[in-house]
């Protein structure tokens, strides 16, 4: 008895959502062509953005002799990766509330061109050789695909203008500087000592025997100082590896919107909907007490 008393519960209960489906089909039907409509709105602004990526160094690994001054690879061989990571997330505030003239300092774009940009973001890339992250992934969308002629050196310029950075920048091209004054030193030691120690019309070819000579030493001294030379004139916290490429089309529409923004209407089509039967209900219970007293 009590079997068939549930059936007839669910039977009464699968009947009574049929009744309100059908009584309030138009309310959902009208729910989801308007998620529909908005769906296709976000596609179709999605649907006119470029997007390519690009990849930065975060202090190049470089190859230097750190035996004449091994603090050197402790002081200057160090990544800014969480830094500039920090650094690209304020640009994307800048984009966001359009303070497009700050950025045309920053970055040196005109702030026409800085207007294309919608939005840009970062993420560090592990190094094969190291389990530091040395390479961040830089990732933009744009309305002009054109503007990614420029964007990536814009955004090389904007790391490195950062006032932290310019200051450790410094400090780096001060500590190379203070190499180079040392390996000239070295070198002039060397010189003197080889002066000193090779007799006229003797086999000079004996000096470049040896990892040890003094010839040997005196070349890779020159060498070491020329590599120090060379990134002194070029210190950057930041350069470009791989710059963006010019994306062939522009982002697909994504089907997803079409499916979550009908759901979502729906969902609060059917809230509307139990809120409508509640008032019903609640209005006729009203109705009850004054039609018995009137009867």
């Amino acid at each position: 008895m009590k079997k068939n008393n549930n059936e007839i519960d669910l039977v009464d209960l699968l009947l009574k959502l049929f009744i309100y489906t059908k009584k309030y089909f138009f309310v959902f039907a009208v729910a989801i062509v308007l998620g529909l409509i908005y769906g296709y709105i976000q596609n179709r602004n999605v649907a006119y953005n470029f997007k390519s990526e690009m990849i930065i160094v975060s202090k190049i690994q470089n190859e230097l002799d750190y035996s004449v001054m091994p603090r050197m690879k402790k002081e200057y061989n160090t990544g800014n990766v969480d830094i500039i990571d920090n650094i690209i997330k304020s640009a994307q505030k800048q984009i966001s509330s359009r303070n497009y003239e700050y950025l045309s300092k920053r970055t040196g774009l005109t702030v026409d061109e800085l207007k294309s940009v919608i939005s840009i973001s970062s993420k560090a890339v592990a190094n094969d050789n190291s389990a530091d992250f040395d390479y961040i992934e830089i990732s933009a969308s744009t309305k002009d695909k054109e503007i990614f002629t420029k964007l990536g050196k814009g955004i090389e310029n904007y790391i490195n203008n950062n006032e932290y950075i310019k200051r450790n920048n410094l400090k780096d091209s001060i500590l190379i500087s203070n190499l180079i004054k040392e390996t000239n030193q070295k070198l002039e030691i060397l010189s003197q000592y080889q002066d000193k120690t090779i007799k006229p019309n003797s086999n000079t070819e004996m000096l470049v025997v040896g990892e040890n000579s003094v010839f040997g030493e005196s070349v890779d001294m020159l060498s070491y100082k020329l590599k120090l030379e060379q990134e002194l004139h070029s210190i950057k916290t930041a350069r470009i590896l791989e710059n963006f490429f010019i994306p062939a089309g522009k982002t697909a529409a994504s089907t997803r919107n079409l499916i979550i923004y009908p759901a979502i209407f729906f969902i609060i089509s059917i809230f509307i909907v139990i809120i409508l039967i509640l008032n019903k209900k609640a209005k006729s219970i009203n109705r009850a007490p004054q039609q018995k007293e009137n009867n």
